[in-house]
């Protein structure tokens, strides 16, 4: 029988940010994360701040995670959050202060304060 190696924590982070994410507005928030590739940053993010859990599992078992299931008590619930809005302003304001195409009669200075600003995020 072979055994892997299987990261318990991994499901329960992206369950958490799948929850998260829906308590965040459709626009910029989870349109920006709907994409594969921000949402693997986003999970990594969030794991290589938080201590992962890990066992060996033989063929043909499977296994069901919750946070109760790892034993996470209220503080490291409460930072698991915590990390989570931290990821998603993080990747949220890296996203919408990228430099900006120059606009015309516009410097790229205007531009840049103007795409951070939340009324910015829809223009």
């Amino acid at each position: 029988m072979t055994k892997v190696l299987v990261n318990l924590t991994l499901p329960v982070v992206t369950e958490a940010i799948d929850s998260i994410l829906e308590s965040y507005p459709k626009q910029p928030y989870r349109t920006l994360f709907a994409s594969y590739d921000s949402r693997q940053d986003l999970v990594a993010y969030v794991l290589n701040r938080f201590p992962s859990t890990y066992t060996v599992m033989g063929d043909g078992q499977h296994s069901q995670v919750s946070l109760e299931a790892l034993h996470c008590d209220t503080e490291q619930r409460l930072k698991l959050e915590t990390l989570i809005h931290q990821a998603i302003q993080y990747f949220s304001h890296e996203h919408c202060c990228r430099p900006q195409p120059q606009l015309t009669g516009t410097s790229q200075d205007e531009a840049g304060e103007r795409s951070c600003m939340p009324s910015g995020w829809l223009s």
